[in-house]
């Protein structure tokens, strides 16, 4: 397994961690976490603070993707084909 791959690995296995950290609430994105709940998720999930707080920042991004793209769908307008073309 390259480098790369175990790199990747790893990320996954911490982002795991703080997932199964949260309450379903917190998973479903209905309410706003605060600093202190993010503290907490990070002793519970035991990994730094910084890796919750990336966490958070990423899914929120997906959420804002999935948002736009619905809204695309829903217009009847033509998705893009790959990450490259969303993001211009």
């Amino acid at each position: 397994m390259s480098q790369e791959a175990k790199d990747a690995e790893k990320a996954l296995y911490l982002e795991k961690k703080i997932m199964n950290a949260l309450f379903e609430e917190e998973l479903l994105g209905d309410t706003d976490v605060d600093e202190s709940v993010k503290k907490e998720i990070a002793i519970i999930a035991e990994v730094p603070i910084e890796k919750v707080k990336d966490t958070f920042k990423k899914a929120k991004s997906y959420q804002k993707m999935h948002r736009f793209l619905r809204n695309k769908q829903l217009k009847g307008e033509q998705l893009p084909d790959s990450m490259g073309e969303l993001q211009y």
